[in-house]
């Protein structure tokens, strides 16, 4: 998913489906596991416009009002997971992606706790877990094959 909405006002931005575009395995067309990433990179997709908006309003927020942002941004985020693990999985793939939803759960529960620390130590602690939450989940969706999920931007 797209990292962007993770903290814009402590030099973090919120995030959604993604990691850096590079190369990956690729599934031939019409296979199961094709088939998942092609409904993935659909919802992760959808995420990314909708963190895109988020950001916008993350931009412009006050100090007061971006955790709610922040709120909003992770619950985009937990729902975008919900309808991942919603995806039919290939056989003998199961670990493989279950280890992937659980990294995008761990950015959006990361997120949570930013949007929701009220001392700067515990905000800052949250932000470097959303960091490596993001970096595994960046890393798998990547090899395993996904596109938009795993695009970062």
């Amino acid at each position: 998913m797209k990292r962007g909405l993770l903290l814009l006002l402590a030099g973090v931005s919120v995030a959604g489906c993604g990691g850096t575009t590079s190369t990956s395995t690729t599934a031939a067309p019409g296979t199961p596991k094709a088939q998942l990433i092609a409904a993935a990179d659909r919802i992760c997709s959808a995420e990314n416009t909708s963190i895109s908006t988020l950001n916008q309003k993350l931009r412009a927020a006050t100090a007061a009002s971006a955790p709610g942002v922040l709120r909003e941004a992770a619950a985009a985020e937990r729902a975008s997971v919900g309808d991942l693990r919603a995806l039919p999985v290939p056989s003998g793939e199961e670990a493989t992606v279950s280890r992937w939803l659980a990294a995008e759960g761990a950015v959006a529960t990361d997120e949570m706790n930013v949007a929701t620390a009220t001392e700067a130590e515990a905000r800052q602690t949250a932000e470097q877990d959303i960091e490596r939450a993001a970096v595994l989940a960046h890393d798998l969706a990547v090899g395993y094959g996904f596109k938009v999920c795993g695009a970062q931007g």
